[in-house]
């Protein structure tokens, strides 16, 4: 077995959390073991020579962690705190592990797309199985509790940690079919589909807003630039109608909801950001404590960004906000254009703007494969040489 594999491994297990060694505070995921095992092999061997870019957002990762090692420090939640600054320190090296298979691997990139295909198909005809046998009365492996407004399947960690890994994978997929020659569009046509209603299975009501907003744009783009054809048109048409149509009552009542002040949920994570504000305001500089808001709210704040704020304070808040927008800026400007990489990290932020997702090592693989975007089209040009 290469090297690689045992990245590639590492990105088609990053759904399934349910498996792990248990080390007492946390739990290390079978995941987890091969990025770290690849990293410590490949760092052993070679020499890393990272992007300026790569460079910067590792320098901010690191500075943000810093920040919430601080902040533990006042944690009224010791052990939380312990698990949270462990699991944004397993997404830096992550981070790292995904910089150094962008820039010392061949077909990289192409490696890592064909990984993401193949293995969210897999995984999204598994969730669709288990609705079916849901629906026709079987036991199956579906969510469907008191305050859901459909079933909802886990796959095998949560609805919202495989959200984000088909929101790694539709954006990709839909920004291929639409660049792609004839003779494949049928395979990326299916994946495309299939990945649809996987992400359909999880209920995941902020990732599918996110992919609804994230292809649209896509298509606007592709209408613009004269790359999209009237048959793509329609097939996405068709099935945007189909899943607005099919979820109304996850997508759109729920959301009416929250206008209406009739939502619970949304209610009591506003109230709990104003709870947090109120003890973040007391002590700005560094949060209420890393894992502080289990300890005062008895919940974790449904928001990346504000978790750190709150939590972190600004000495954490700061690195990490400015690492996860100084890339996309970046790489707009020095491609000139809105590049599929940068549209699947902003997916994957958005979604985390409702979630507990500190950890979310999806949102860290999107966002290596944003700043090595000079790096690709430098192997591109070198290739295009050498032929």
């Amino acid at each position: 077995m290469q090297i690689k594999h045992l990245f590639l491994a590492s990105v088609a297990l990053l759904p399934i959390q349910t498996i792990g060694l248990d080390i007492g505070f946390m739990t290390v995921k079978i995941s987890q073991v091969f990025f770290l095992s690849y990293l410590s092999i490949t760092v052993w061997r070679y020499r890393f020579r990272p992007l300026k870019s790569q460079k910067l957002v590792l320098y901010l990762l690191a500075l943000t962690f810093i920040g919430l090692l601080v902040s533990a420090i006042f944690s009224n939640h010791p052990e939380r705190s312990a698990i949270l600054a462990s699991a944004f320190l397993l997404c830096t090296l992550f981070y790292l592990a995904a910089t150094v298979y962008l820039s010392s691997e061949r077909e990289s990139t192409e490696d890592l797309k064909k990984t993401l295909y193949i293995t969210s198909t897999l995984y999204s005809i598994y969730g669709i199985l288990q609705l079916a046998l849901f629906f026709s009365g079987a036991t199956a492996n579906v969510n469907f509790e008191a305050w859901d407004l459909v079933p909802r399947v886990p796959y095998f960690s949560a609805e919202n940690v495989h959200a984000a890994f088909l929101l790694l994978v539709l954006p990709l997929i839909y920004d291929q079919l639409i660049n792609s020659k004839n003779n494949t569009k049928n395979w990326l046509t299916l994946a495309f589909l299939i990945n649809c209603a996987g992400m359909a299975a999880t209920g995941s009501r902020g990732a599918m807003l996110a992919l609804l907003l994230i292809l649209t744009i896509q298509t606007l783009i592709g209408i613009v630039s004269h790359r999209i054809n009237i048959k793509l048109i329609t097939l996405t048409a068709v099935a945007a109608i189909a899943l607005i149509t099919t979820l109304w009552d996850i997508l759109f009542i729920r959301f009416e909801g929250i206008f209406s002040g009739d939502d619970g949920t949304t209610n009591v994570r506003i109230s709990h950001f104003k709870d947090m504000f109120r003890f973040f305001e007391a002590s700005p500089i560094v949060g209420v404590g890393l894992g502080g808001s289990h300890a005062l709210g008895f919940q974790d704040i449904h928001n990346v960004l504000l978790q750190v704020l709150f939590e972190g304070g600004v000495i954490a808040a700061t690195p990490f906000t400015l690492a996860l927008l100084i890339p996309t800026i970046r790489t707009t400007i020095k491609t000139n254009k809105i590049t599929a990489f940068s549209l699947t990290f902003a997916a994957i932020l958005m979604q985390a703007m409702f979630e507990p997702s500190l950890y979310f090592y999806h949102l860290y693989l999107a966002l290596a494969l944003t700043t090595s975007q000079s790096l690709m089209k430098y192997k591109i040009q070198i290739k295009a040489n050498a032929q």
